[in-house]
């Protein structure tokens, strides 16, 4: 019995001069949406790393969600999915006809990167002034760096847990950005003023033609970053 004793008090000395492991910073975004298609930010990332992307199916928090919910995951020029059940979120090939995207099976461990975002898809639209309100989780460790901005279309996101005002560097006449909804998405285009125009028309972001002092984008909400031949843009919110 004291063999074992000793041996047990050896062991406790090691653990208590160990050097303890770093703790996550578990972020929570709660999102609330009136649309049946929502474009939702990725702020966070795995909480066993905070440099590793984070998986598709630790992302989304079931709760408050139904059956039947869909996610879906743009990556290259295709997308996966992935279906809600009662065994939680299963890889899944959308073939409902009230489905609008197009998918493949996702992979088991598919993950979404940081500052990118996702399409959530409801079964139904919720009814008026009912939003339905959802949250995702992982790591908030906030990363120096956001996805590189290119030609094409890009699914980025407000990575800050409050809403914030877009700041855009390396914009190219032509850009634009779009904040998805069900009804007519918030379309912004960036101008360039022709030569020989009015002194008082300058460059900016604009929306149905007339200038916009700034883009707020909600939190957790995604939008697209569609680039003209020669984009390479960068992002941040103030």
């Amino acid at each position: 019995m004291k063999t074992i004793l000793s041996l047990a008090a050896a062991s406790l000395a090691l653990v208590a001069i160990a050097e303890p492991e770093p703790s996550p910073i578990i972020g929570v975004t709660q999102i609330s949406t009136t649309n049946k298609n929502t474009l939702v930010a990725v702020p966070f990332t795995s909480l066993t790393n905070s440099t590793v992307a984070l998986s598709v199916k630790d992302l989304v928090c079931t709760n408050g969600l139904e059956n039947n919910t869909w996610i879906y995951v743009h990556s290259g020029s295709a997308y996966s999915a992935w279906k809600l059940t009662d065994e939680g979120w299963q890889a899944a090939i959308s073939a409902t006809p009230a489905q609008i995207i197009e998918a493949s099976a996702a992979e088991a461990n598919q993950t979404v990167n940081y500052g990118t975002s996702f399409w959530i898809v409801l079964p139904e639209a919720p009814a008026a002034g009912t939003p339905k309100t959802f949250c995702i989780y992982g790591n908030a460790t906030v990363l120096p760096s956001s996805p590189a901005i290119t030609a094409g279309v890009n699914f980025v996101a407000n990575t800050t847990q409050a809403d914030a005002s877009l700041v855009v560097s390396g914009m190219v006449a032509g850009d634009e950005i779009v904040i998805p909804q069900d009804g007519t998405s918030l379309r912004y285009k960036y101008t360039v003023p022709k030569a020989g125009a009015p002194a008082g028309i300058t460059a900016g972001w604009k929306r149905n033609g007339a200038n916009v002092g700034s883009i707020t984008i909600p939190v957790g909400q995604g939008f697209w970053y569609i680039g003209v031949d020669g984009t390479k843009a960068t992002l941040s919110f103030d």
